[in-house]
């Protein structure tokens, strides 16, 4: 990328990294699914001669609805399942989100000093491999686990039941949607932990050396993972001849100083490295 800017010699929020349309979509996300789940426990509690004591995974006539319109069994457990969906759409996005968070604290850390580059197979030199693209396991293994229990609970909230009418002159199967007010409550809570823990970990601040406010962190993904801006951090100096460097412990700062005529270049490099000037403008 031939675009400039000007360092800001500044710690920066974790929170920081996500790009605003990806921070929308998370929170939307999250909005689908914490909205309805709010409303329908304020219903149901109202409704249920239990109030919000029902026992998890049953229901009680009050909480218990007939489907508007004639449907079979089949179809309405895919409607009832829809809300599935949405739990789905929610994982996706506070993945990505997640993913940003540690994928620029990763990078911010090579401004920091010499690390070797993590890939995903096969590593030379002194290159280090993992068993994870961009979060740490426990953090994929925490999220699997709630959103896990997320699937869980929410297949209790709502369900399809059968009923039968039994008339005179026939016994019919009737399809019900149910709820249950104990699992929506758990459910509320466990989209809480969500969103808490996304902000606690979006409010821990970019690591410094010796708290020199010059370390900040210049690689903050302020726009996103995509490759072209990853990739826009990487290319070597106009000069290079440093051979497969990118083998061995590699540090990210100014590979060319900035004059009066033309903008300064940082990446990555195995050689002694520039400060970075926030006067100056860098590409």
């Amino acid at each position: 990328s031939d675009a400039t800017k000007q360092y800001t010699p500044r710690r920066h929020y974790w929170l920081e990294a996500p790009s605003l349309t990806r921070w929308i979509l998370t929170i939307l996300s999250w909005l689908l699914v914490a909205g309805p789940t709010a409303v329908a426990i304020a219903l149901m509690a109202r409704a249920s001669s239990e109030g919000i004591s029902t026992p998890f995974g049953t229901t009680t006539p009050e909480t218990t609805f007939a489907f508007p319109i004639p449907v079979e069994i089949t179809q309405l457990a895919l409607v009832v399942a829809l809300p599935q969906l949405l739990l789905s759409t929610l994982y996706l996005s506070t993945n990505a989100l997640l993913t940003t968070f540690f994928l620029s604290h990763e990078l911010s850390l090579f401004a920091l000093g010499p690390r070797s580059l993590r890939v995903s197979s096969n590593p030379t030199g002194t290159q280090t491999a993992s068993l994870y693209l961009s979060l740490p396991r426990p953090v994929s293994w925490f999220l699997l686990a709630t959103f896990a229990a997320l699937g869980f609970v929410l297949s209790q909230a709502v369900f399809p039941i059968i009923s039968s009418s039994n008339t005179a002159t026939s016994n019919n199967l009737m399809p019900n949607i149910a709820f249950n007010t104990q699992a929506l409550l758990i459910l509320i809570v466990l989209l809480a932990v969500v969103l808490f823990s996304i902000l606690a970990l979006g409010f821990r601040r970019t690591p410094l050396v010796n708290d020199d406010p010059r370390n900040g962190n210049p690689l903050v993904l302020t726009g996103g993972v995509c490759s072209a801006l990853i990739s826009a951090r990487c290319h070597a100096s106009r000069s290079s001849a440093q051979g497969e460097f990118w083998l061995g412990p590699v540090t990210w700062g100014v590979v060319e100083e900035a004059t009066d005529e033309r903008p300064g270049r940082c990446a990555f490099t195995d050689n002694a490295i520039g400060i970075l000037d926030p006067r100056r403008e860098y590409s």
